[in-house]
């Protein structure tokens, strides 16, 4: 008494087609649900796909940047560098002037500590022997040159001078005219000092012979000179501020210049005291006790050319 009858064919065929009809349906959603979940799967990989592909895009353009601004900025170190060089070059060239014009006007060991301290500190040189030289009548000389010629005969005569006493390990001082003075044994101390100024002496005496005979072959006048050395002590120190100059005091220097205009033309003239420490070196004619000017009577010897021993 049922409400669905019980019969033989709804058994057996309604309620299987029913149930077959159900499951297309089923099917058919399944797969509707299926299909929309795989084109909005492709939709979120494309998605993801392009968001990465911006990504490497804006990754690719950040790294051109990176690389653009880093090779800028070698660049810019680069020229940096070559600026920095170039000015570390000039300023090592402007030092080597400063120090070449420092060496022309201060002995080196002078030069050297004034560059390190700032300042050089006088000292007392108890051994040393100085040479002036002198060219006679230079007043009458140089009434009879021009400027241009006279400058350049003395140029000639102290350039050779300057050689002369660095191959024999002496100082300049200064030139006062025509008036030439130089040092052995000071700043720096040499136990040959007598020696070498006297060896100086006769190198600059001979090179005047040479350029005197090459005067007169031209048929110009010649250049006499006096030559006189003295040996003792003096106190030598840097003087000036913007300009130095190293420049020695004691009466050893006004007696080595009292030696000079005691002398003869052509004549080297040393003191009795220059005389007893070069005399087993070289021939010296004895002049006997001579009238030097604010000095009274002094023994003076002419040095020879001959050198013995």
């Amino acid at each position: 008494s049922g409400a669905i009858p019980s019969d033989f064919r709804i058994t057996s065929f309604v309620l299987p087609i029913g149930t077959c009809i159900e499951i297309i349906f089923f099917a058919f959603a399944l797969g509707n649900l299926i299909n929309r979940l795989r084109l909005e799967n492709e939709k979120n990989q494309g998605k993801i796909i392009n968001q990465l592909e911006e990504n490497q895009n804006l990754q690719t353009k950040v790294n051109r940047e990176l690389e653009e601004k880093v090779r800028e900025r070698t660049i810019q170190i680069n020229k940096q560098k070559e600026q920095i060089s170039i000015q570390k070059e000039k300023i090592e060239l402007e030092k080597g002037k400063s120090d070449e014009l420092l060496l022309n006007m201060l002995p080196k060991f002078t030069a050297n500590e004034l560059k390190e301290k700032g300042y050089a500190v006088p000292k007392r040189y108890e051994n040393v022997t100085i040479i002036f030289t002198d060219f006679v009548d230079f007043t009458k000389i140089s009434e009879k040159l021009n400027p241009e010629k006279l400058v350049e005969e003395l140029d000639t005569c102290f350039k050779s001078f300057d050689e002369i006493i660095s191959n024999n390990y002496l100082e300049k001082i200064k030139t006062i005219g025509d008036s030439y003075m130089a040092i052995c044994g000071a700043p720096v101390a040499d136990i040959n000092h007598a020696f070498n100024t006297v060896n100086t002496a006769i190198q600059i005496r001979e090179f005047i012979e040479t350029w005197n005979t090459e005067k007169r072959n031209k048929g110009e006048a010649p250049w006499e000179i006096r030559i006189g050395i003295h040996s003792g002590y003096v106190i030598g120190g840097v003087v000036g501020k913007k300009k130095f100059t190293f420049d020695i005091w004691s009466d050893t220097v006004n007696t080595a210049s009292r030696m000079e205009s005691s002398g003869e033309n052509g004549k080297i003239n040393i003191s009795g005291i220059t005389y007893d420490l070069i005399k087993s070196n070289f021939s010296c004619e004895y002049r006997g006790k001579v009238k030097a000017k604010n000095k009274g009577e002094m023994d003076m010897y002419f040095v020879l050319d001959k050198q013995v021993g």
